[in-house]
């Protein structure tokens, strides 16, 4: 795993080696402990996340994890990098994700069921840490008020975030910069509303990589497919997998994490427009072409499938 880490990431690797732990788990076992610790948490808080995920992951039939994960579960798995146990870590698995980005013009020219448009998208590339004293400081924060208001949207009107999820740790910061959560409420959140979809904000609602794997590159892309298949409506009538009446999703993805912080990371905001809202809720069926191969983003139409992941061998 030090070596594949060294290839992929030579900066990465550099920073860890004097201490001989070039591995992102270890990393995630730093920030980890540093979040907990300046929140006043436990492991026990943390927990609900993956719990909650796990729960959602029940109703995907392509997740790879669909058992109930319960908090003692969570507790009693076996330690990786502490604070990091093995419920805490995603699991490398095979698979693959394509999207199709077109414009309106062409959006309205294929017959699909659902129009989606990107409302917002913010990402930033090689940031440098705002505050060296906080090492769980990711970026979102000094994003996220520009990005709802350049989609001119409020929290409240986001049914569901469908957020990068590495490590459960990652959901409850972006939860909190991104303004769903106080500083340090994250796990709160899913212990006390849970992150269903039937939540006041549904959250990684077919379970998210930490249920249906991380296929390399492609695994950026389950957030984005998730969402647009929550817009589609692709789930009514699955029981616990479809958000009542969705239209419109925050969506997330992070790059490699460092000594500066992530490496990159992009948060979009995603809407059902009018006329794509008519076409699902009348249950127009979209070109089984486009619907089978892949997604549309960026004021598009989509009629996508999501990616399923099977477990490497």
């Amino acid at each position: 795993l030090a070596g594949i880490n060294a290839g992929f990431n030579t900066v990465f690797a550099e920073a860890l080696e004097p201490i001989g732990a070039a591995a992102a788990n270890i990393v995630f076992g730093l920030l980890q402990e540093q979040y907990l610790g300046r929140h006043g948490l436990t492991r026990a808080d943390l927990a609900h996340v993956a719990v909650a995920q796990r729960a959602n992951a029940a109703a995907n039939e392509r997740a790879l994890f669909r058992d109930p994960l319960t908090v003692d579960g969570y507790l009693d798995a076996r330690p990786v990098a502490e604070p990091v146990h093995l419920f805490d870590c995603v699991l490398p698995a095979c698979g693959a994700a394509a999207v199709v980005v077109c414009s309106a013009e062409a959006a309205a020219r294929l017959d699909a069921r659902a129009r989606v448009h990107v409302r917002a998208m913010h990402s930033s590339y090689v940031p440098r840490r705002r505050d060296a004293a906080d090492l769980t400081a990711m970026g979102w924060a000094a994003e996220a008020d520009a990005l709802f208001a350049e989609a001119g949207l409020d929290r409240a009107d986001v049914d569901g975030a469908q957020l990068y999820d590495d490590y459960p740790l990652m959901v409850a910061i972006q939860l909190e910069e991104l303004g769903f959560a106080a500083p340090g409420r994250g796990p709160a959140l899913a212990r006390d509303a849970g992150f269903g979809v039937a939540a006041a904000l549904p959250v990684n609602t077919g379970g998210g990589m930490l249920n249906c794997g991380q296929p390399g590159g492609a695994g950026g892309y389950l957030p984005l497919i998730e969402a647009l298949d929550q817009l589609d409506g692709r789930f009514a009538g699955v029981e616990g997998r479809q958000i009542p009446g969705a239209r419109t999703q925050v969506v997330s993805a992070l790059g490699m994490i460092d000594d500066l912080g992530p490496q990159s990371f992009v948060t979009a905001l995603l809407s059902l427009d009018a006329a794509g809202a008519g076409a699902r809720e009348a249950g127009v069926a979209g070109g089984s072409a486009v619907r089978e191969a892949g997604v549309t983003g960026g004021s598009a139409v989509r009629g996508a499938s999501g990616t399923g992941a099977v477990p490497s061998t």
